[in-house]
């Protein structure tokens, strides 16, 4: 089951967004509501099991979630996150958390590579995860699937390394966006639906055969296709690309099931082509939507 959401509720609607500790004046937890995501917000201080940075968003009313997203983070992959989401402010209503029944918080890329296939003495065996140097190949995103619920707050819990643009060990976490809201699930289809990279260079062929390569920005792309999906993905998926139109950012999850597969493949997206829907009988009709990777 895939998973599109337009609708991100730290940004559209009324909430306030409070730390334990402290963040930069200059890149403060009000960046968290906004993009450009380079804008990001950092704290001036890693977390700890024993200390964890906290962030914690409550809003003036209960929201609909389905999805909570940090994007755009510097977190080292062996770092570790948790997502709680409360029915009331004093949080004493626990309606969703992603700590596991013994008690483990989630990595921040969970295991990505099944051992039997990997080299003896390859740097990620033990874990599984990516190999160190494919792990900056894309954007450090936390991805959460919830089951729906109504929350009034949520927190996200971090604690672990961090990386600066070298590569080098960060002393705080950057953060460039936070999501919480509702979405729809999409199911694939074999053989329509899939995932790509769009590489943008701007070839040049020259008399004689010579070719010149402006090299662009490499995207991550996705193609949705539906056959046919009923009313009610209809009408939904006809909002959103009016909401979003081809300039305002989604997420795209191609697998809520495998979060190994929602790093690697999904992310924050933007509508690509035009939308359309053709009837295949009255209570059905046949959609495709192309996505391209958001990049600022």
């Amino acid at each position: 089951m895939g998973y599109l959401a337009d609708r991100n509720e730290v940004a559209d609607s009324a909430c306030t967004i409070t730390s334990n500790v402290d963040w930069a004046e200059t890149a403060p937890l009000t960046s968290l509501r906004t993009l450009p995501m380079i804008d990001a917000a950092e704290s001036l201080a890693l977390g700890t099991a024993a200390e964890p940075v906290q962030i914690d968003i409550v809003w003036d009313a209960p929201i609909f979630l389905t999805y909570g997203g940090l994007h755009d983070t510097n977190l080292r992959q062996a770092s570790y996150f948790r997502f709680d989401a409360w029915g009331d402010e004093d949080r004493t209503d626990l309606l969703f958390t992603t700590t596991a029944a013994d008690g483990r918080d989630r990595r921040v890329v969970p295991g990505l590579t099944d051992p039997r296939y990997m080299r003896a003495g390859a740097p990620n065996q033990m874990r599984g995860d990516l190999e160190p140097r494919d792990f900056r190949l894309y954007p450090t995103h936390l991805h959460v699937a919830v089951p729906l619920c109504r929350p009034i707050a949520v927190r996200w819990t971090l604690w672990g390394s961090a990386y600066r643009a070298d590569d080098s060990n960060d002393t705080g976490y950057r953060i460039g966006l936070a999501w919480a809201g509702d979405g729809v699930g999409l199911q694939h289809v074999v053989g329509g639906s899939g995932e790509g990279v769009k590489s943008n260079d701007d070839k040049l062929v020259t008399p004689g055969g010579g070719v010149w390569v402006e090299p662009g920005v490499s995207r991550r792309s996705a193609q949705l296709s539906m056959p046919a999906v009923g009313k009610p993905v209809r009408d939904t998926l006809f909002d959103m690309s009016k909401r979003a139109g081809q300039n305002k950012p989604v997420v795209w999850l191609p697998n809520v099931d495998r979060p190994e597969e929602c790093f690697r493949y999904g992310g924050l997206f933007r509508r690509a082509d035009d939308h359309e829907h053709k009837y295949v009988s009255s209570e059905y009709v046949g959609c495709t939507i192309t996505l391209e990777e958001w990049k600022e």
